[in-house]
């Protein structure tokens, strides 16, 4: 449950559209989800009846459909919501491209999927893309005791140097 309460805070800590109402709804929910995901297919179904949607709005669509993998029962249809979880990130990206919220959500999605699937290779690619704009996270919106608890989630992840932790707790702090 730790999980879920670190992504939900540090997407919120990068959030580049954080003043959206429709985005912050979308986030509410995942944060909801995240927590208790009995509603994911309900809640899933009617972020994609939204219309006009940007690509950090289809990234939420590609974290709630890995969150599907949680609740299926089928270890086939568990592969399934990640591999379709991949498609729909890969099309965010191609969407807004330059979006450190998308990228963020996707690394951590990657990051709690087990190595051995194969559904992991863009935890570099993404780690050093949030690095290279990690001037940009927006963390005003966020308490001291929820900013040290996002740089203990990257200092355990394993894939930030000492360096790099460095750079963003001072990023990070108030």
């Amino acid at each position: 449950m730790r999980f879920y309460i670190l992504i939900f805070a540090l997407i919120v800590a990068f959030a580049s559209e954080a003043k959206d109402p429709k985005v912050a709804g979308i986030r509410n929910t995942f944060y909801a989800l995240t927590l208790d995901s009995e509603n994911t297919a309900e809640k899933l179904e009617e972020l994609r009846q939204i219309k006009e949607r940007n690509g950090l709005m289809t990234a939420y669509e590609a974290a709630m459909e890995a969150l599907m993998a949680k609740v299926a029962w089928n270890p086939l249809s568990k592969i399934g919501h990640v591999k379709k979880s991949q498609e729909i990130f890969d099309k965010a990206i191609e969407m807004d491209p330059r979006n450190v919220e998308i990228r963020f959500l996707r690394f951590s999605v990657e990051w709690h999927i087990p190595r051995w699937l194969g559904y992991s290779k863009n935890l570099q690619s993404d780690k050093d893309f949030i690095m290279n704009r990690y001037t940009e996270f927006d963390t005003s919106c966020l308490s001291q005791d929820m900013l040290n608890f996002i740089n203990r989630f990257l200092n355990d992840s394993g894939w930030f140097s000492k360096s790099e932790l460095a750079l963003v707790y001072e990023a990070t702090k108030k």
